[in-house]
């Protein structure tokens, strides 16, 4: 496996820590959060979780057209990760606010100006969705595995998808809309596997699941071959998911690819040896974790990588490189910058908002 497996690995046990609720750290002691008032726009935007060298979370939306950055949530002193609701009054996010406490589900309503958790103590939760019917959804763990929860505010309705299968993992989810998407493994092979390889990542098999918001009822579109899967969304026309991951389907290294629901070919966008190999790259590499988007019109793909010529930082006492958002043109292969944060952080999480 390559060189960076090793420093995903600890983010990737991180985030399992974080889950079933024990500390990483007794030294971060939560302050004030500073939130703004949401400016509404018709523009497609992408709203970005970060965490940077001077200890700090942070939660933005970022114009793509003008590029105009606006913070909705800074100076957490744990990594957070959130999403803005469609009409922008609202904020929901994952924070942990003292020591030893386990991150919960908070919820800003910038209108009121009054914030609330949403969820209990109990077990941690993270990474935190919106869909268009304002359900939250979030990655939890209450057995030890790691599963993704519902919850409809309106109706105090609280579920967690997928219960009944003690097995099977998830890996990672994305909401589109009121469509769901999540991506699972078998925790018992992962966890034989990683014992049998010494700590090392090995290709295990990923089911992809389409998840009904009403029923909860899970339909699998697709099975990956793959050492980890990050991140996976869907096209404007849900005929197609966005991959990011490494080694998926034997192709070794980290890379995002283009699943078509109507053929099952995968179509290889962007890898690591591509930004290695191409003449004046301004990406070295992919960044961990891998997160990707489309946008609306299907003509480019956002995605987190580590910008050329950087170099190596620490955060939170982790020697990494500082994490950027690029843009991939997928008719003429262009690559530009369109976010890079002004004090270096890692880039914990995207989504995409029109």
């Amino acid at each position: 496996m390559h060189k960076h497996s090793k420093k995903f690995i600890i983010i990737f046990s991180i985030l399992i820590v974080l889950l079933v609720g024990y500390a990483i750290s007794n030294k971060f002691i939560a302050k004030k959060t500073t939130l703004s008032l949401s400016v509404k726009s018709s523009q497609e935007k992408l709203i970005i979780s970060t965490f940077s060298i001077d200890n700090k979370g942070s939660i933005l939306s970022l114009d793509i057209k003008s590029r105009i950055e606006k913070y909705l949530i800074t100076d957490r002193h744990v990594s957070i990760t959130g999403d803005l609701y469609k009409d922008n009054s609202k904020i929901v996010y994952a924070d942990a606010l003292g020591d030893y406490y386990p991150w919960q589900i908070y919820l800003h309503n910038f209108k009121e100006n009054k914030i609330f958790q949403v969820t209990d103590n109990k077990t941690a939760k993270s990474h935190p969705r919106v869909s268009d019917d304002n359900s939250i959804f979030f990655l939890n763990a209450p057995n030890g595995v790691i599963k993704v929860a519902k919850i409809k505010i309106d109706t105090k309705s609280y579920d967690i998808i997928d219960n009944d299968d003690s097995d099977r993992e998830v890996d990672t989810f994305s909401i589109k809309h009121n469509k769901l998407l999540i991506s699972t493994n078998s925790i018992s092979l992962r966890l034989k596997s990683w014992k049998e390889n010494q700590g090392h990542l090995k290709p295990l098999i990923h089911t992809i699941f389409e998840v009904n918001s009403n029923t909860n009822r899970l339909s699998k579109i697709a099975t990956i071959k793959a050492s980890l899967i990050e991140s996976i969304s869907y096209n404007s026309t849900y005929k197609k998911v966005l991959i990011g991951g490494s080694d998926i389907n034997e192709n070794p290294g980290v890379g995002i690819y283009e699943l078509s629901l109507d053929t099952g070919h995968l179509t290889t966008i962007i890898t690591d040896s591509t930004l290695a190999n191409a003449y004046n790259s301004i990406v070295s590499k992919i960044a961990h974790p891998v997160l990707v988007e489309m946008s609306n019109d299907d003509s480019h793909i956002y995605f987190t990588g580590v910008p050329k010529n950087s170099k190596e930082i620490k955060v939170n006492e982790m020697s990494c490189y500082p994490t950027a958002i690029f843009s991939y043109n997928i008719n003429t292969k262009e690559l530009e910058k369109i976010f890079n944060p002004k004090v270096s952080s890692l880039i914990y999480g995207m989504t995409i908002k029109d």
